[in-house]
Parts: C-alpha cells; sequence; structure tokens
C-alpha cells in the first residue's frame, strides 16, 4: 500500500507540474498575443492618423490651387478689359501713375506669398522693383501653391517701368507650371524663357492675345521631348 500510494502521489505530482507548465505556457502565449494585438491596433491607428493627415494636406493643397486658379482668371479677365479699352482708345482720366501701380503690384505680391508662406514670413527675395525679384518670388509661390518645382538663372537686373510686365510674366509661370513639369527659367533684359521636359505645345492661346495687346508677344518651340516657350516684354518694360 506504501508503495502503490508513493506512485499515486508521485503520478499526481508530475501531472500537477505538467499542468502548471502548460498553464503557465498558456499564460504566456496569451500575453504574446495580447502584446502583439496592442502593437498592431497602435499601428493601425498611427496609420490612420498619417492617412487623415495627408489627406488634410491634399485638401489644404488642393484648395490652394484653386484659389490660385480663381486669382488667375480674374487676371487675365482684368488685363483682357485693360488690353481691350487700350485698343480703342479708351480715355486715360482713371489711369493709374505707373509709380502706384508697381506699389500696388508689390502689395499683391506680398498678399499672395503670405497666403502661402503664413502671415510674418518675409518675402524670398527683398523686393527691389525689378523682373528678375518678381519672378523669382513668383516661383516660389508656385513651388507653394503647384508644387512645380523650378530652376531661376537671371541676366537682368534693370527696373520694371510698367507694372504690366510683371502681371503677364507672372500669369506666363502660372499657366507653364500647371501644364508641364519642371521649369527652368531664364530672366533677360528681354523678357523671360521657360523650358520643360514636354513632348506638345502648351495652349497659351488666351494670354497670347492678352500679350499682343499689352505689346508684349509669346512663342514656343517644341524641339523632341522639349519646349522652349519666351515671353517677349514689350520695350518700355524691359
Amino acid at each position: 500500500m506504501t508503495l502503490a500510494l508513493s506512485v499515486v502521489l508521485a503520478v499526481a505530482a508530475v501531472a500537477a507540474a505538467v499542468f502548471a507548465w502548460t498553464a503557465r505556457r498558456a499564460s504566456v502565449g496569451r500575453r504574446r498575443d495580447q502584446a502583439r494585438l496592442v502593437r498592431q491596433s497602435n499601428r493601425l491607428r498611427d496609420a490612420d492618423e498619417l492617412v487623415a493627415k495627408a489627406e488634410e494636406r491634399a485638401s489644404r493643397a488642393e484648395k490652394r490651387a484653386l484659389e490660385a486658379e480663381e486669382r488667375a482668371s480674374k487676371a487675365e479677365e482684368l488685363a483682357l478689359e485693360a488690353a481691350g479699352k487700350a485698343a480703342t482708345g479708351g480715355s486715360n482720366r482713371h489711369s493709374v501713375p505707373v509709380d502706384v501701380a508697381l506699389a500696388l503690384e508689390r502689395v499683391r505680391v506680398e498678399r499672395e506669398w503670405y497666403e502661402v508662406a503664413g502671415p510674418g514670413i518675409e518675402l524670398p527675395f527683398p523686393w527691389d522693383g525689378s523682373l528678375a525679384v518678381g519672378v523669382a518670388t513668383e516661383l516660389a509661390i508656385i513651388r507653394e501653391v503647384t508644387g512645380t518645382p523650378s530652376e531661376l538663372s537671371t541676366a537682368s537686373t534693370r527696373p520694371l517701368y510698367d507694372p504690366t510686365g510683371l502681371r503677364v510674366a507672372c500669369e506666363f509661370l502660372r499657366c507653364l507650371a500647371r501644364y508641364g513639369d519642371e521649369m527652368s527659367v531664364e530672366v533677360t533684359d528681354q523678357g523671360i524663357v521657360v523650358s520643360q521636359s514636354e513632348d506638345q505645345l502648351p495652349n497659351l492661346a488666351e494670354l497670347r492675345k492678352i500679350a499682343e495687346q499689352s505689346g508684349m508677344a509669346i512663342s514656343a518651340a517644341l524641339d523632341g521631348a522639349k519646349v522652349s516657350t519666351r515671353l517677349l516684354l514689350a520695350p518700355e518694360a524691359s
């Protein structure tokens, strides 16, 4: 009896040990699974937050692009109206002095820059009234609004004599930024040349009419997969 009882007790002890070990493994497995589920849940939450932030940024960028399109459209309408009046010999009784128009153009450039860069952020280039600085600032705005990258080289330091030259130049660059890829921009005293990697000519018919009515000219040439688009300023705006 004593031996049998000893065997039974030994078997029971082994069984208890096995049960305890199995229970511990199951507990560790559950904790591991729970930890894995928590990590997965955290990763999904982080991914959802990133997606939400990306969607928000895309929405803001789209809104800025639409606002820029609207401003460009209004500017084109105003330019056409002004050019039409000039072509039909409209009265100049209410014409704005050139220095006032240039100051107003600076205010416009600063306002558009603040809208994309934030209040209190200085212009990317100190304003000196030249075509080169006006174009450089416009390219910086374009990079913020449409995301189109650009490279600028300039051989011009002459001041603007007519704000119309800068307005047409800005709309010229906006149109090309919406049309194609990265822009290589060269500014000279005669005007602006933009090179892009495209296989078709941009549609600038409306802006070409505005330029011609303002004494300027726009031309485009296709060379393989490269497009060179030129804005020739009027002599008094060079």
